[in-house]
């Protein structure tokens, strides 16, 4: 009886892989038979798409000031356009085979027939080597493939390793770090880092060719031990694992959170690049939420590149005094501190809403209209505050919003007034809301420097740090020494010749925003 039985399976099994086999065989003659008379209009398309693709980069500025693996855009692009259906052409002759008709029924019509066609009275050239030339040119392409991914790799592994080693050597200085009796009297300090570090995807490198993005995040790693929670912008990761090596190295210094603002393909227009935003934390990331911006200038590259607003709900430690509230609007405070006059409990005001953005670009001689542009940004702006009314309705803890807004606040680079265009972001962002909230925002940098906006990026102020303390328990210190300034990364004076000939020795085009924030505390009883 098992004999038996086991024979049946062994037909039902023969009979399956038979089907199975058929139906290979039938898809493969199918789609030979359809593909052997459509292969020239599928290159065709392809083709189209592809030139039409090029045409529409092309027609971007930011992408034609550009340089690609160390090429001027405008010169590589059109170069590109023509060696396309060059390309393509010859790798659908050369691996095409001789299973169709169609490819020597369309050269036949071109001028390539006394070359290409193997029906001219004297044999065409290249169809003597087509059967080699089809295995040398698949191989070689495999072979290519293999060899890429492989550097790759082993370039990111590269990369990781050599962040990790920097961070391990810099781990000494975090023991730095202030006397109990200053945290017991002042606040635990949070110390809050908000750069542009201008680390743009592989091959784009602005005007100046390549801008040593690896070098640069090298020498800023030893500068990041001092802070507790790190907003960057451009900090791109697609096509490059420099913003996980970057994570990997700052586990070191304790920053075991990290959230960053992700690309997104699957929408219109589809997001090929992500947001560039990435926040770092010492403290617990409970929740973390982002968005990306509907309003954008679709004629510029952001329209590919998935800016928005990203948000990280962060921890703060749970002990407070419990004298607090009679203390709270005492003179220890120095008399321009921003901090909330109304006090919640614990329950209510229990963690730090930090927000992170990257804006629409555009605010500079060759992106016109302005005006076009500013009302863009100040769109996003709304959407922004609708968003952050959201994540915080629960919660009554304080907001830090911080980012690259390419909103200048100064009237010009001689006159540093509130600009037509800082008083416009400002009205925006305190709007109420339709659920009848609103922000309190008080701009950290320009009222620690006296209402005057410093310069943060060629001539203008667009780098911001706005904080909302509503009832929590976080005092921002307005005349504490260096405790919201600005700050110019360099290169250190050894490396200048050795990797940075040139006479520009800062690490971002942007100028670093810090703070340093205090949150009241008790330490427990043991």
């Amino acid at each position: 009886m098992e004999t038996e039985h086991s024979r049946y399976e062994t037909r039902i099994c023969l009979a399956l892989g038979l089907a199975v086999s058929r139906a290979i065989d039938s898809t493969h003659a199918l789609w030979q038979k359809w593909f052997a008379h459509r292969q020239w209009w599928l290159l065709l398309a392809v083709c189209g798409v592809s030139e039409a693709l090029f045409a529409m980069f092309y027609s971007i500025q930011q992408v034609r000031k550009a340089t690609l693996l160390g090429v001027s855009v405008r010169k590589l692009f059109p170069s590109l356009m023509i060696a396309l259906p060059v390309i393509l052409l010859g790798c659908s002759y050369f691996i095409g085979g001789d299973s169709g008709d169609s490819s020597s029924t369309l050269l036949e019509t071109g001028a390539s027939y006394l070359l290409l066609t193997e029906h001219s009275p004297r044999r065409g050239a290249l169809c003597l080597f087509r059967g080699k030339a089809s295995t040398f040119f698949v191989f070689t392409g495999l072979s290519l493939v293999f060899l890429g991914a492989l550097l790759a790799a082993s370039n990111w592994h590269r990369r990781t390793r050599e962040y990790v080693e920097i961070a391990r050597q810099n781990v000494p200085r975090l023991f730095a770090e202030s006397e109990i009796g200053d945290v017991c009297r002042r606040g635990l300090p949070v110390r809050v880092l908000s750069y542009n570090v201008c680390v743009r995807p592989p091959g784009v490198s602005g005007s100046n060719g390549d801008d040593l993005k690896d070098e640069r995040l090298k020498l800023l790693l030893p500068e990041l031990t001092q802070f507790d929670i790190i907003c960057f912008q451009e900090l791109f990761d697609s096509y490059s694992n420099r913003r996980a090596a970057l994570g990997a190295a700052l586990e070191h210094y304790g920053m075991r959170y990290h959230v960053y603002l992700p690309r997104r393909v699957l929408r219109l227009p589809p997001k090929f690049v992500d947001g560039g935003v990435s926040i770092f934390s010492r403290f617990p990331i409970v929740e973390w939420d982002y968005i990306h911006y509907e309003h954008v200038v679709y004629h510029t590259i952001d329209a590919l590149v998935g800016k928005g607003v990203l948000y990280a709900r962060i921890e703060l430690p749970p002990y407070w005094p419990q004298n607090l509230r009679p203390k709270w609007n005492a003179s220890s405070f120095p008399n321009n501190a921003v901090y909330t006059r109304e006090l919640e409990n614990q329950g209510r005001a229990r963690y730090l809403h930090v927000f992170s953005t990257h804006m629409q670009a555009g605010d500079r001689p060759g992106y016109e209209p302005e005006e076009y542009h500013a009302e863009v940004r100040f769109c996003q702006a709304e959407e922004m505050r609708d968003f952050i009314l959201r994540k915080v309705a629960d919660d009554e803890g304080p907001i830090l919003i911080t980012g690259d807004f390419n909103i200048n606040a100064r009237v010009s680079p001689d006159d540093p007034r509130e600009s037509k265009w800082y008083r416009e972001l400002m009205d925006r962002l305190g709007r109420t809301a339709q659920n009848g909230t609103a922000l309190r925002v008080c701009d950290l940098l320009s009222h620690a420097h006296g209402g005057i906006h410093p310069i943060t990026d060629d001539g203008k102020c667009i780098d911001y740090l706005l904080f909302d303390p509503r009832h929590g328990a976080m005092v921002a210190y307005g005349d504490e020494d260096n405790a919201v300034r600005i700050y110019r990364y360099t290169v250190p004076q050894a490396a200048r010749t050795r990797i940075f000939p040139e006479q520009d020795y800062s690490l971002s085009d942007h100028s670093a925003v810090l703070a340093m924030l205090r949150v009241p505390i008790s330490l427990p009883s043991i």
